[in-house]
């Protein structure tokens, strides 16, 4: 991942050493802001607007990526953002050999990742994000529960799909 080296890359630097999470491979781009995410929910919990910047993440291109294969991959589990550049999903996707899991984070971002879409082993999309990796509507009333389904959508090489009953039934 990556983080800008202002006061919120630095806060969370702080708190991952203070909590012992290792940040070894870490990219602490010098001069870019670290990563923001604002959303305005409605009474029910749903977003209704969200806005964000991600652009410390451009950096983490398939190159980057390479240099730390030996980490990732010793790794027991890859857990990727859908922010990041195509070419690095790409490169993580075909060269990560520890359990690659993903999530799609928006609409706009799972389209993205059908090229890789069959290539990772868990993939949490909410229902709308699932519509597109899917190309179909999914209903929210129990309908699509079915192994056949779920292989329409994901691809039979999938081996896990989180929540997938949940977001077909409840919409989330």
């Amino acid at each position: 991942s990556a983080v800008g080296d202002d006061v919120y890359g630095r806060m969370l630097l702080d708190s991952c050493a203070g909590l012992g999470v290792g940040t070894r491979g870490l990219l602490v781009r010098r001069g870019h802001p670290s990563s923001s995410y604002i959303s305005i929910m409605d009474s029910e919990g749903d977003m209704l607007v969200a806005m964000s910047d991600m652009r410390v993440l451009s950096a983490i291109d398939a190159d980057f990526v390479a240099q730390r294969m030996d980490l990732l991959n010793a790794a027991p589990v890859v857990v990727c953002d859908g922010n990041l550049p195509a070419d690095a999903l790409e490169y993580l996707a075909a060269h990560c050999t520890a359990p690659l899991y993903i999530d799609p984070v928006s609409t706009t971002w799972a389209k993205k990742l059908l090229p890789v879409l069959g290539r990772f082993d868990t993939i949490k999309p909410n229902r709308l994000e699932m519509e597109v990796l899917a190309g179909m509507s999914i209903a929210t009333d129990g309908q699509g529960q079915s192994l056949e389904h779920v292989r329409e959508i994901m691809g039979s090489s999938m081996e896990s799909l989180i929540h997938h009953f949940k977001l077909v039934t409840q919409g989330f």
